[in-house]
């Protein structure tokens, strides 16, 4: 039997990933961005987690779970554009991180970004890069109830 081969798109919709075949499994690969996924993962790496960083009590450290051997748009708080995989939205609200924010952080290398929300975590007084605002596809950004910082951003 000849099997055509199929995106790896087609094959997320079509089935459910607990429903497929060990064989087909194989050929799914990573539908994350190598480059935003190492991006992501350098961000959470600068920062601790800290449970009083949060005011939520329902909060939890989003990040805690992402892991390099696993696809990035599949990590708590992120998604991707569908049809292009870049990852056009990060929600870290309530997420328990400490830590300072500078003018390199690996966040702007997510060209693709349209929403961002960092809210209610502690950055450590440090000033939110004015370079945020130069990410020239984002459509929202949340920094309310930012612990302990001063927001610069225009």
């Amino acid at each position: 039997m000849i099997m055509k081969a199929m995106p790896c798109y087609n094959l997320r919709k079509a089935l459910p990933s607990r429903s497929l075949p060990l064989g087909i499994i194989s050929l799914i690969h990573s539908k994350c961005h190598d480059d935003e996924s190492h991006a992501l993962f350098q961000f959470k790496e600068g920062f601790t987690i800290k449970k009083s960083a949060s005011w939520n009590h329902l909060g939890y450290p989003k990040t805690a779970f992402w892991n390099t051997s696993t696809d990035c748009c599949s990590w708590d708080g992120i998604k991707c554009d569908e049809h292009t995989d870049h990852v056009i939205h990060i929600d870290l609200s309530s997420s328990q991180l400490y830590g300072t924010m500078d003018a390199n952080s690996s966040l702007f290398r997510l060209v693709h970004l349209r929403v961002l929300n960092l809210a209610d975590n502690d950055f450590n007084y440090s000033q939110i890069p004015s370079k945020i605002g130069e990410l020239s596809k984002q459509q929202y950004r949340c920094f309310n109830s930012f612990k302990n910082n001063q927001f610069v951003a225009t």
